[in-house]
């Protein structure tokens, strides 16, 4: 599964920020960063030809913390796909752009011995992850 990352803020956040409705409006926003990321804000910035305003808000080691510091109000997160479907889903948090996304340098994958596929055990864990991937794209794509 490949994951991907766009601009997300607690609802509070952006109205605080009198809305934020072009990725220029970014410049004027506190932006929360996820350190050793190699996707960051600077790469995002370059996607949309804009020029990066350099690092102004907090840094958190976890994508999990930076989203939290999101959904606190503390800023604009780039947030991973994976990461915030719940927290959009539940309107915790809202994608700026939704249609704007940045591919991040590594997804997630399921991994088992060669020949192993057909052990009763592996079989239960790749339907379960299956069952749960296709509840996260249908929770996604609503």
């Amino acid at each position: 599964m490949n994951e991907t990352v766009s601009p997300v803020c607690s609802l509070e956040y952006r109205q605080k920020m009198g809305g934020i409705d072009a990725p220029s409006d970014l410049v004027k926003c506190q932006l929360i960063h996820e350190i050793g990321m190699i996707t960051t804000w600077e790469r995002w910035f370059a996607m949309m030809e804009l020029p990066y305003p350099g690092m102004r808000g907090p840094g958190y080691s976890h994508g999990s913390m930076s989203i939290e510091a999101a959904i606190r109000g503390a800023g604009v997160a780039l947030g991973r796909s994976v990461l915030v479907a719940e927290d959009l889903a539940a309107d915790r948090l809202v994608s700026l752009f939704p249609d704007v996304a940045l591919e991040v340098e590594w997804g997630y994958d399921l991994l088992y011995r060669v020949g192993n596929q057909d052990q009763p055990k592996v079989r239960a864990f790749r339907n379960w992850m299956l069952k749960e991937v296709r509840e996260f794209i249908r929770i996604v794509k609503t």
